[in-house]
């Protein structure tokens, strides 16, 4: 897969390179930025390769498997580099549900800070993320899980990500960050992530279908399709972008959702991604014909069913061959039924 990885520190733009990884996935021609102070949301539909693209560029995928390299004040980034100068949040957790948000914070100062913070300047530092993330409420409750009550799920996501900037790293990535969590809940976690970048980090994060006030609170976002880049800029220049393309968005529509569909529908149709990359790359805007795509095999009317039994009872009827046994309104047993019908064996995508 073919893609280019850009960042920005202390001002200077990462030199842009391609970079090319074996992970089930191929990426083609694609070039990335990301910059310091910004939040950066890659999304895409699914297949896309937003985790994967994440995992390349913070040095999470085996190095035999990826060629070129990542830059940073044009200076090449080792793999090793990369994980002294950033964070990664993961979207399923590891904290302990016996530890209070304090202890988990503390815990976290003790594995990755350098002993010659003393504990005294851990503490403040603790402090110091608990006030920066909303969480001085929540300082002495437990963690907790399914069985035992604790603190909140955005809070939770809130602490996982605190767990991971302790040390203040210059580069956070995070890996659907609102995932599981509700409209209030996620846009808080996406609020604490906006102001850790005003404090100078670079942050990275995929992301799926983020609402409209979401949508606000990010500086850019890439838009990727089966590896191929389909957008990257502005959440805000997406109306105009669409316009310009030649379909426009409709009145009330989230823009971002809206992208998506289009997506999917050149993704589906006789003409593929090429025209949404070509106008990303080069600014050539489709014909009338590839603006409106014919999809590759056409829907066929489904044939209705018929059920085996017409009687009126028959809105009861269950007949189960494997049990040996059939129910109806009155339940009588019917040890040898050789009635089954659970209408189209072959067929389970609807009732």
């Amino acid at each position: 897969m073919d893609k280019t990885a850009l960042g920005k520190k202390n001002g200077v733009p990462v030199e842009p390179r391609k970079m090319i990884a074996g992970h089930g996935l191929e990426f083609k021609n694609l070039s990335y930025s990301a910059i310091r102070g910004e939040v950066m949301a890659i999304m895409g539909p699914s297949g896309a390769g937003k985790s994967t693209f994440l995992d390349a560029i913070a040095g999470r995928i085996a190095g035999g498997s990826l060629q070129g390299s990542v830059r940073i004040d044009g200076k090449p980034v080792t793999t090793s580099y990369m994980k002294m100068i950033s964070s990664y949040v993961m979207q399923d957790d590891q904290l302990f549900p016996m530890l209070t948000v304090f202890e988990t914070f503390m815990f976290a100062a003790e594995v990755r800070l350098p002993p010659s913070v003393s504990r005294a300047e851990k503490k403040n530092r603790v402090h110091e993320l608990l006030h920066q993330l909303g969480l001085t409420s929540a300082t002495d409750t437990y963690i907790g899980n399914e069985g035992n009550r604790g603190v909140s799920g955005g809070e939770r996501r809130r602490v996982s990500v605190g767990t991971d900037i302790i040390h203040k790293p210059s580069l956070l990535f995070l890996d659907e960050p609102t995932s599981g969590l509700d409209s209030t809940s996620a846009y808080s976690v996406v609020e604490k992530v906006k102001d850790i970048a005003r404090g100078g980090s670079i942050i990275l994060m995929t992301i799926h279908q983020p609402s409209f006030r979401i949508q606000m609170l990010l500086d850019r976002i890439t838009i990727l399709a089966r590896g191929r880049l389909i957008y990257m800029g502005s959440p805000a220049a997406i109306p105009n972008y669409l316009s310009r393309f030649g379909r426009p968005l409709p009145d009330g529509e989230n823009s971002i959702e809206y992208f998506l569909d289009v997506i999917k529908e050149y993704d589906e149709s006789t003409v593929g991604l090429d025209p949404l990359v070509f106008y990303q790359r080069d600014g050539i805007k489709p014909d009338q014909a590839a603006q409106t795509p014919v999809r590759k095999t056409p829907r066929t009317a489904r044939t209705p069913r018929t059920p085996y039994m017409k009687t009126p009872l028959s809105k009861y009827a269950i007949s189960l061959r494997s049990q040996g046994f059939s129910g109806t309104g009155d339940m009588t047993s019917q040890a040898d039924s050789g009635q089954f019908d659970y209408y189209d064996e072959d067929d389970d995508e609807e009732f």
